[in-house]
C-alpha cells in the first residue's frame, strides 16, 4: 500500500508499507456443468484465517466465515463470462485497544463480473495452454469499526472498481489447472484505493465422486 504524504507546494513523498492480509481456505461443489446445463454453477464455504492486522487495515484480528457462489458461461468462441458473489461474517470484532470492550459482528458482501477474451489457446501433447485477457467490474459493501475505546460504532462503505488483467493457464490431462496472472484494480469512487496490483497464483484439482 502506497500512501502519499507531505505538505504545502513542495514535492510529495511516497511512503510504502507491506503487510500480510487474511488468508482464505475454501471448498466448492459444482452444482451445474455447462456440458449438461446452460451455465456452470459452483458454491461452497470458506474459512478466513486472521493472518492480517487490524491496525494496518489488512484484517480484523478475528477468524471469519464466508460463502462463495460462482457462475460461468462459455459460448465456445473467443468470449466468456464469469460472475461471483461472496458473503463473509466476522463475529465479535473489537478495536485493537486494550480498553475496547464493545464487540460487533461485521458483514461484507462482494460481487464481481468479468468479461474474458481468449487471444490464444493451444493443445500441446496431453496439456492445454491458454492466455485469457479480462475486464472485471466489482462492487463491495464492507463494514468496519470506527471511534475510540469509549465510543465505538459500526460503519458501512460501498466501493466500486474496475480491473483489467491477463493470465496464463495450463490444464493437464487429469483436469488439474495451474494459473498465473496479473491484474490492475482501479477504484471508481472516492473512498476506494486509486490503483493497485494483484498477482494471482492458482491451482485447481477436481475430485471425482461416484465415478462422475
Amino acid at each position: 500500500m502506497f500512501t502519499p504524504t507531505g505538505r504545502g507546494t513542495g514535492p510529495n513523498l511516497l511512503d510504502s508499507d507491506f503487510a500480510l492480509s487474511d488468508s482464505v481456505l475454501g471448498i466448492r461443489y459444482r452444482l451445474l456443468q455447462e456440458s449438461r446445463a446452460p451455465l456452470t454453477l459452483t458454491m461452497g464455504p470458506q474459512l478466513i484465517l486472521p493472518t492480517g492486522s487490524m491496525a494496518r487495515g489488512t484484517g480484523f484480528d478475528q477468524a471469519g466465515l464466508a460463502w462463495d457462489v460462482a457462475a460461468a458461461k462459455d459460448w465456445g468462441g473467443p468470449v466468456c463470462l464469469y460472475t461471483s458473489l461472496n458473503y463473509s461474517l466476522f463475529p465479535n470484532v473489537r478495536l485493537p485497544r486494550p480498553a475496547a470492550r464493545s464487540a460487533f459482528s461485521l458483514h461484507n458482501l462482494f460481487w464481481g463480473t468479468a468479461l474474458g477474451m481468449r487471444p490464444l489457446e493451444k493443445d500441446h501433447g496431453s496439456s492445454h495452454h491458454d492466455v485469457h485477457a479480462f475486464l472485471e467490474f466489482g462492487l463491495g459493501v464492507q463494514q468496519d469499526l470506527a471511534g475510540d475505546a469509549a465510543t465505538v460504532r459500526r460503519v458501512t462503505d460501498v466501493h466500486t472498481l474496475v480491473s483489467p488483467g491477463i493470465r496464463y493457464g495450463l490444464m493437464k490431462r487429469n483436469a488439474d489447472i495451474y494459473e498465473i496472472g496479473i491484474a490492475f484494480p482501479m477504484g471508481l469512487d472516492r473512498g476506494a484505493p486509486r490503483y493497485g496490483i494483484i498477482l494471482q497464483l492458482q491451482f485447481e484439482h477436481v475430485f471425482h465422486f461416484g465415478g462422475d
